[in-house]
């Protein structure tokens, strides 16, 4: 009966060394119950169930490696060597010229969207000032007093009247 209480202690006290943990400051363990993740262990000496819970190191610590020299694209479509290279008068002229290219490229795009962008507003304000003609006078108004802050410009009035008639013409 002694045999059997000491093998029972002793298997005991293995289970619970088996399952002891010492996590470093530097370190996290992450326990996978049954292959589930459970929860991250923090630092200290901890215990896990042996068999039923698995544990991941985790190093927190900053690690460093030399990289080798490699070929990177800039935004502007500029290929450039990580690494300390003095490139020749034409070769630096030639790369200019096309990100200089690339950027007018670009540059024309953003315009010609947005002379679209201008072009729908104004027949969408004409849809509106055409529906109204005292609209279409306050917007002349407007216009007239915008033009007239320059003492230089020459203002010719014409009542909407005449160009009814030029417009009937047609």
């Amino acid at each position: 009966m002694a045999v059997l209480l000491y093998a029972i202690a002793a298997l005991v006290l293995i289970i619970i060394l088996w399952g002891l943990r010492l996590v470093f400051e530097y370190q996290r363990l992450v326990r996978f119950r049954l292959g589930r993740f459970k929860d991250v262990i923090e630092p200290g000496l901890k215990w896990v169930i042996p068999i039923i819970d698995k544990t991941q190191r985790l190093d927190l610590r900053v690690s460093t490696v030399d990289v080798e020299p490699q070929e990177a694209m800039t935004a502007d479509n500029v290929p450039l060597k990580v690494q300390e290279i003095e490139l020749p008068e034409t070769m630096k002229r030639v790369m200019a010229k096309q990100a200089e290219a690339e950027r007018e490229r670009r540059a024309t795009i953003i315009k010609s969207e947005g002379e679209i962008k201008a072009a729908e507003n104004l027949a969408k304000a004409a849809q509106i000032l055409g529906k109204d003609p005292t609209a279409f006078n306050l917007r002349t108004l407007s216009t007239i007093a915008d033009i007239s802050t320059d003492p230089s410009q020459k203002i010719i009035f014409v009542p909407a009247d005449i160009m009814k008639v030029f417009n009937k013409d047609k």
